[in-house]
């Protein structure tokens, strides 16, 4: 993926963009291909024929070159062959990896109907968009690390001085908050979330692009421009209280409606536009507070290599490489975003050290609730697909068992709780009351292991 906001913008546009004229000769399904394609704007459309997805034109092209395929043409006799390039169907997820991994938008056309039964040109639709910010299989996350998709909004002033609404959504897992800070602090928070793709509006000020460009020198961010109409107030509002069925957001904690709800709006317009399913698991949206937090800036994560090292941008040889002893990858997840926004307040730190020490002081029930959490999925991500649609029969599995096993560690965590505050003792008591629950799932799920493999 390229470092610079535009360059990744430009390389996307170009590569991506296939001709859209359509020849008045073309077969039905070639029309149906840039019809589609139309609609896909700079994403590279990947079309279902029978065993293959295959692509045309520029899209053609651009494949051949960033996954090293064949090029061919389609009526290659012709005055006017077709560029072409397909992958088959049982691998596409590790292009579709590739793919985006190097910066681009992939659209996926399937088929809608047998072709065998099919009368006809075999019906197809878009099912779906992949950007760098939207992933939710489990083949294209990084396990340890937050997928993030953000989204900016200028609130008042400029993008130099002005303040400016930040909101941010973790597909795979439904997270979503907002916050309202300086333009001046946009670009450090930004290096401390590290989302894999930025949104703006077209028509966001040129000053704009410089800032978003210092944080994607150094990490690699792809930037998307929506259409301006999505940042309006009123537009933020409706689809705001539209996604979470309440007549206003006060509820979820803000105290007037600002440039980050509008970012906000923009983030669920994105999601709709791209995945084509419900997205009932972003069930709610909370305020991030910076007073609650050490603001660590870019330039000091950067020196102190407290994700990556300076040399070779890798994770092995920085402070998250030396201190990550966790055996799961939401732990793994969770201790980065410690590292990188540790806590102000005294009373969180002294909380999370009292835990430390009594997990310390019982080296049988470390052990076992380690025991227990390797063993254990990613349920984070699990419900997200299951929400989008996309489980599959292993991710059932993995829930039911994990689901059991979080009873298990609350069990485990039981001897060093030590009062009714302790959080470890309400982990152990929220376990306990979905006890029924559990069993439930374990028995919907305890003759169907053969599907995980």
């Amino acid at each position: 993926m390229k470092s610079s906001a535009t360059t990744a913008d430009a390389k996307g546009r170009k590569g991506a963009t296939a001709s859209t004229k359509a020849d008045s000769g073309a077969t039905p399904a070639m029309r149906q291909y840039l019809d589609q394609k139309a609609r896909v704007g700079d994403a590279i459309l990947l079309f279902r024929m029978g065993d293959l997805y295959e692509t045309f034109y520029e899209d053609a092209k651009t494949i051949a070159k960033v996954l090293g395929l064949t090029l061919t043409a389609r009526d290659r006799n012709s005055a006017s062959p077709i560029p072409l390039a397909g992958v088959p169907y049982h691998a596409v997820d590790r292009y579709v990896a590739r793919l985006v991994a190097a910066g681009y938008k992939v659209a996926i056309s399937e088929q809608m109907e047998d072709p065998k039964t099919a009368k006809g040109v075999v019906q197809r639709d878009v099912v779906r968009i992949i950007t760098p910010g939207t992933l939710t299989d489990e083949s294209l996350l990084e396990k340890k690390k937050d997928n993030l998709l953000a989204a900016i909004c200028l609130e008042s002033g400029d993008w130099t001085d002005g303040a400016v609404g930040l909101a941010v959504v973790e597909l795979s897992s439904g997270r979503f908050f907002a916050q309202t800070l300086d333009a001046t602090e946009l670009a450090d928070e930004l290096a401390r979330l590290q989302p894999a793709e930025v949104l703006i509006s077209e028509d966001a000020d040129q000053t704009a692009s410089p800032i978003v460009a210092r944080v994607v020198t150094a990490n690699p961010i792809a930037v998307s421009k929506l259409a301006p109409h999505v940042f309006d107030p009123h537009f933020a509002k409706k689809a705001l209280c539209e996604h979470f069925r309440v007549t206003n957001v006060s509820g979820f904690g803000f105290d007037r409606f600002d440039a980050s709800l509008r970012a906000a709006a923009a983030v669920l317009e994105y999601l709709k536009q791209t995945q084509r399913a419900a997205l009932t698991h972003i069930a709610t949206i909370t305020p991030r507070v910076l007073s609650d937090m050490v603001l660590l800036d870019q330039f000091t994560l950067h020196s102190l290599e407290v994700e990556y090292t300076i040399r070779d941008r890798s994770r092995d040889g920085s402070l998250l490489g030396a201190m990550d002893m966790t055996v799961g990858a939401m732990g793994a997840r969770l201790l980065r975003e410690w590292l990188c926004s540790p806590p102000r307040s005294i009373d969180a730190i002294l909380a999370r050290q009292g835990a430390i020490a009594s997990l310390k002081a019982a080296p049988q029930v470390r052990r076992t609730v380690r025991d227990l959490l390797a063993d254990s999925s990613d349920i984070q991500r699990i419900l997200a697909r299951l929400a989008l649609g996309r489980a599959s029969p292993r991710d059932l599995v993995g829930l039911g068992g994990t689901l059991g096993a979080c009873e298990m560690i609350a069990e485990a965590l039981r001897p060093i709780a030590s009062d009714e505050g302790d959080a470890k003792l309400r982990l152990s008591e929220a376990a306990a009351s979905l006890s029924t629950l559990l069993t439930g799932v374990a028995r919907e799920l305890s003759g169907h292991h053969d599907l995980a493999n």
